[in-house]
């Protein structure tokens, strides 16, 4: 998920400060989402994801059999 966000992140062209003030988030907690250098809570994830344009999705757990 990192790294997708982070090449959607480069190749949107975009500035972590347009992206901070696009999503209303603090500057520093998009900045270390996009660099990898912070475990992000998910709805930074979510608001990041969607100004990138990226569909975040879960899908169910495997059981074990």
């Amino acid at each position: 998920m990192q790294a997708m966000i982070q090449r959607a992140f480069e190749k949107s062209g975009m500035s972590v400060k347009k992206l901070a003030d696009t999503t209303k988030l603090p500057y520093a907690s998009v900045y270390n989402a996009v660099r990898g250098k912070s475990d992000p809570q998910l709805s930074t994830v979510e608001l990041i994801c969607s100004v990138l344009e990226l569909e975040l999705a879960s899908k169910p757990k495997m059981k074990d059999k």
